[in-house]
């Protein structure tokens, strides 16, 4: 009896899985399509970029938004559904901050105040 108990729970099962190939994978193309400047007062605290993909008639564009200080350093993103993350310093993933307007996702990534408001830029247009 001990032997055929010990026997049983020798049995170990494994499983291999292997990554997706190439073949399976569509990469998106997407280019920066509008920016605007968030503005808090007379300062600029940061820029909001929108990249999307070229629009035609089979395919919709997609898009997410970019979430940059005034440097231009990205802090976080805001995705077509407007959930907000803001990138943290050595974490791995980046922290949810809520869903909302493009505005509010914009604000609470750059910690600016209720009053910031965001103003459309040219395209390539710095922080100024």
């Amino acid at each position: 009896m001990f032997a055929l108990a010990s026997a049983v729970c020798a049995c170990r099962t494994t499983v291999a899985e292997a990554p997706a190939g190439i073949a399976a994978a569509q990469p998106l193309v997407l280019e920066p399509q509008r920016q605007w400047r968030l503005l808090d007062g007379d300062r600029c605290v940061g820029v909001v970029v929108c990249f999307a993909t070229r629009v035609d008639a089979l395919n919709p564009a997609r898009h997410y938004y970019s979430v940059r200080n005034e440097l231009h350093q990205e802090l976080g993103t805001i995705d077509a559904h407007g959930r907000a993350w803001r990138f943290e310093p050595h974490q791995s993933a980046p922290r949810f901050l809520g869903t909302g307007a493009l505005l509010d996702g914009a604000r609470a990534v750059l910690g600016a105040s209720s009053h910031a408001q965001l103003i459309e830029a040219e395209q390539g247009a710095g922080a100024r």
